[in-house]
């Protein structure tokens, strides 16, 4: 890896989804930037260059990009040299409508070894797990206390990397469901740094504190 630009992150979104990105994500993005440079790529060839030659803050992955085959030799790099030395990939943040549970689950298996599977969509508040294990410089106050909005949840997850979680509701059948056993927003320990999964389906409503969070601030 090159140069370590600490402040700023890369946006990877593949060309086909990037209106859709824009007009799900536009708010968000314009809000995050006010806090980060953020360099967006949509080109797998620009995104090797750049990697090959500077290590961003943090990568930030809006749906499969990595899992297309125009972007294998971008993932080959994420995996194998920026995050097994330091850096932060965050994925999830959807663009499809419902994801592919197949695709999901194979992509975090095969690539990171992590068992994740797609649990339930459902609208609820989610809450910050306390049992998390916050990694410095964070802190409980860096992300959002709570938040309400609809997600694609993850299950079989360690419950020390489950980040938020439904905030408990005993009296809810819903709740009694997932509620023990998913999360919205996880992490999972790679190498020597962290692989995180945002499944919040409204993106102008992802706040910039949770990413940042995400990010390590």
């Amino acid at each position: 890896m090159g140069s370590n630009d600490h402040h700023e992150i890369l946006l990877l979104v593949d060309d086909c989804s990037l209106s859709l990105f824009h007009s799900r994500y536009e708010n968000f993005v314009s809000d995050l930037t006010k806090t980060r440079p953020i360099r967006g790529m949509t080109i797998p060839d620009s995104a090797l260059k750049y990697l090959s030659k500077h290590t961003p803050k943090a990568i930030l992955v809006p749906g499969d990009c990595l899992t297309l085959p125009a972007y294998l030799d971008v993932l080959d790099i994420v995996r194998d040299g920026y995050i097994r030395h330091g850096g932060v990939l965050v994925t999830g943040l959807l663009l499809a409508e419902s994801p592919d549970v197949t695709l999901f689950e194979k992509f975090f298996r095969i690539n990171f070894t992590i068992p994740w599977k797609l649990g339930s969509c459902c609208w609820t508040t989610y809450t910050l797990n306390r049992l998390w294990k916050l990694l410095d410089p964070v802190t409980p106050l860096t992300f959002p206390a709570l938040f309400t909005m609809q997600s694609f949840n993850v299950k079989n997850v360690d419950g020390t990397h489950k980040i938020f979680i439904p905030s408990p509701q005993p009296d809810s059948p819903q709740w009694l469901e997932v509620g023990l056993t998913e999360a919205a927003v996880v992490g999972a320990k790679f190498h020597d740094s962290w692989v995180y999964y945002v499944g919040l389906t409204d993106g102008n409503m992802v706040t910039r504190a949770l990413i940042l969070g995400l990010c390590r601030s």
